[in-house]
């Protein structure tokens, strides 16, 4: 079972570079270890009796994965954004010039 998990993510290592351009993360660290991560989940959880790929069942395995990544990042980018409008206090002490 282990081989055949191995073979796996062994011949279909590519998916997770295809993905990877697509979403323009390539270049990423933490991006490729999610790719890598979501490929290898993906052996693991994949069912042959059913009439899909296993190819086409990582590719969106990984893309959601990385879905989520970029999702985090741009929740993470709005949060760090600092809104000139905002008032920072009624004193002149805290204007900024």
């Amino acid at each position: 079972m282990q081989q055949d998990a191995e073979k796996l993510i062994a011949e279909n290592i590519g998916l997770v570079f295809l993905q990877l351009n697509k979403l323009c993360l390539r270049g990423d660290p933490e991006a490729e270890s999610i790719g890598y991560e979501a490929l290898f989940r993906a052996s693991s959880t994949y069912d042959s009796t059913k009439d899909v790929k296993f190819s086409t069942y990582a590719s969106v395995c990984i893309y959601n994965a990385l879905g989520s990544y970029i999702r985090t990042l741009k929740k993470q980018r709005q949060l760090d954004v600092v809104s000139y409008n905002n008032i920072i206090g009624d004193s002149k002490e805290a204007r900024v010039e």
